[in-house]
């Protein structure tokens, strides 16, 4: 159900989580995790700490999302006018 609605309302998520990755944080502490462990044993690995304290507010990166999308299909808007 999760998958349904984030395609169906175009709801932007990292492409990490494709390749195994199922918390994501810092490219230097994060890896995919493995079968049958927690979903976020790829974080932090070896140190106490959980998270890194940067975190992108949702709804800027969905605003930012929308207007680049806007933006595509006006320009393809523009050059099928152009071309008809």
């Amino acid at each position: 159900q999760v998958w349904t609605y984030l395609r169906a309302n175009e709801v932007p998520y990292n492409a990490l989580l494709d390749q195994g990755y199922k918390s994501v944080g810092d490219y230097h502490s994060t890896r995919p995790v493995k079968a049958g462990e927690d979903e976020r044993a790829g974080r932090w690995e070896g140190s106490e700490k959980t998270e890194c304290g940067l975190h992108k507010d949702y709804f800027a990166m969905r605003a930012a999302f929308m207007a680049r999308k806007k933006n595509q299909e006006a320009a393809t808007s523009a050059q099928l006018t152009t071309v008809a």
